[in-house]
């Protein structure tokens, strides 16, 4: 990264103000897009590379105080670190004068706290968007860093930029700020984030955060569990007249169960939210992954409802709630204080721990034997992919397979068929996916980016690589044909034990030229962002 010498006074562009200043001779400021707590974001253009990047600032009587300097000089080594499709990606950073900032990747959209501004999210939307927010910090996670201000406004909703991206419900999604993220191991750096102070947005805010206790992976899980809960309700968990007031609130009160504020959550979603809730962080998830892998399980599938995204220009909406990044140490001073006089009880109501007992799976209660049945029941994990191709080669982008189990039912990662004119030119292709141990299975989902295909679906006893090896005459009869009406296709299959689940593909669907490269005019293919076997 390039650092240059400070120098007291502030660059200027042509016209006098900042427009059109070139931040090391290299990253012109274009336009302000947002301002927040704690720095300014301008669209910007890297004259070098000629590509367009956001430029972050910090603000001004921030970069006085050398330790707020140094906490932003961090933001950037610590989000350097990270590679991963849905975390805003770092370039660079500058010093001159007495600006400091870093150069990030523009990011094409709009903050999801600008599409919460406007009402609830469709449950399915909310899923797929809360799934890649979890991706991104389990990227964290595992690289030693907390985010510490999960949240709305750092969750950027990107505008499609494929024809399947366009066709989803669900948009891509980029995390973004690390700005107050703490390594979990400083290896011998000071702590810039001392016990005793308390970092983030008082809206979604931890308890351990909020009482100045240390903080780890299900810090950010409770955060987006907070994250969750208003993108399905369209409210906060906890609202209260202040930030200290709201930083309280979750100390000594439950949240409303999602279901009381909007009646048509699956109570499966509710169950996990509320999970992700929790007061103490060992009844949380344990990791974002778990969080992620709870949130697919419990997904109902699309609906008719589409995400209609702020219109391209409109500036991010930041609210009160969402501007202030650092609360005194004086306010945690007055929580303890506040939880000493009154003995504050930490503990859940009997409602609330059923609901957390639902989601861990250890609740008996009748409301929660759905493992009969498609919706409800746990996907499958270790699973793994193979195409399957005894008509022709033997495997059919085969080094895509492992795409469709992947975990992620959003985006790009698909395995796909060669491209056709028409309709196959042979009696079928498939893909095959399975783990190495039997299962009973209550169903198979597969989440597609075209529909129009069809397929046979046939089982086996055999693991997925002995599986590949035989004729189709060999996997005996279909037990079901699937048929891909939507993008989420579901098949009961009602409780059969098998190693190895076959979708035999005996029909295309059409797809534009220019997804196949334009040179078939009248090309067809399947596509497959995800399968997922369901364990009954």
């Amino acid at each position: 990264m390039t650092d240059q010498p400070s120098n007291p006074p502030t660059p200027s562009g042509p016209d006098g103000t900042l427009r059109g200043l070139a931040l090391g001779g290299r990253y012109r400021l274009d336009e302000p897009v947002a301002r927040g707590g704690m720095a300014q974001v301008w669209k910007g253009t890297d004259l070098v590379l000629g590509r367009p990047v956001a430029v972050k600032m910090l603000l001004h009587h921030l970069a006085e105080d050398p330790a707020f300097a140094e906490r932003f000089r961090r933001e950037a080594q610590a989000a350097a670190r990270l590679n991963d499709p849905h975390i805003v990606a770092i370039f660079d950073s500058v010093t001159e004068g007495d600006i400091s900032a870093i150069i990030l990747e523009f990011v094409d959209g709009v903050t999801l706290r600008s599409r919460l501004d406007e009402g609830p999210l469709d449950v399915h939307v909310a899923i797929g968007i809360g799934a890649q927010v979890a991706a991104a910090l389990q990227e964290a996670h595992q690289a030693g860093i907390v985010h510490r201000d999960v949240k709305p406004a750092n969750v950027l909703l990107c505008r499609p930029d494929t024809t399947a991206e366009a066709a989803s419900p669900v948009p891509r999604v980029r995390v973004t700020d690390f700005g107050i993220a703490k390594a979990l191991e400083q290896n011998g750096q000071v702590d810039l984030t001392r016990t005793g102070s308390m970092l983030g947005t008082a809206k979604y805010l931890a308890p351990e955060q909020v009482q100045g206790r240390p903080v780890d992976a299900r810090t950010d899980v409770y955060a987006l569990g907070v994250v969750l809960y208003e993108a399905v309700t369209g409210r906060a968990p906890w609202q209260g007249e202040s930030d200290l007031a709201t930083a309280v609130a979750r100390l000594n009160s439950d949240p409303v169960p999602p279901t009381q504020v909007r009646a048509d959550i699956p109570r499966a979603v509710e169950a996990i939210i509320l999970r992700a809730l929790a007061r103490e962080p060992e009844d949380r998830f344990s990791s974002a992954s778990d969080l992620r892998a709870a949130l697919l399980a419990a997904d109902p599938g699309p609906s008719d409802a589409t995400l209609d995204l702020p219109m391209v220009g409109e500036a991010p909406t930041f609210l009160q709630s969402e501007r202030g990044w650092l609360v005194p140490t004086l306010v945690v001073l007055l929580v303890v204080g506040l939880l000493i006089a009154g003995g504050v009880a930490l503990g859940r109501t009997d409602a609330a721990r059923s609901l957390v007992d639902r989601a861990r799976g250890t609740d008996s209660s009748p409301a929660s034997t759905t493992a009969a049945t498609v919706e409800g029941s746990n996907a499958l994990s270790g699973l793994k992919a193979l195409a399957y191709d005894p008509a022709g080669t033997g495997g059919e982008n085969d080094d895509l397979a492992a795409a469709a189990v992947d975990g992620i039912t959003t985006g790009n990662t698909v395995w796909r068929t060669e491209c056709y004119d028409g309709e196959l030119a042979k009696a079928g292709v498939g893909l095959i996916v399975g783990r190495g141990e039997p299962a009973e299975l209550a169903g198979l989902q597969a989440f597609t980016a075209r529909a129009g295909w069809k397929a046979s679906v046939y089982v086996s006893d055999k693991a997925p690589d002995a599986a590949a090896n035989q004729p189709l005459a060999d996997w005996g009869s279909p037990v079901a044909d699937m048929t891909a009406d939507e993008s989420t296709v579901q098949l009961p299959l009602g409780g059969i034990e098998a190693r190895s689940v076959l979708l035999w593909f005996t029909s295309v669907g059409a797809v534009p030229a220019d997804d196949c490269f334009g040179t078939r005019p009248d090309s067809h293919r399947v596509d497959i962002i995800e399968l997922q076997l369901l364990g009954a």
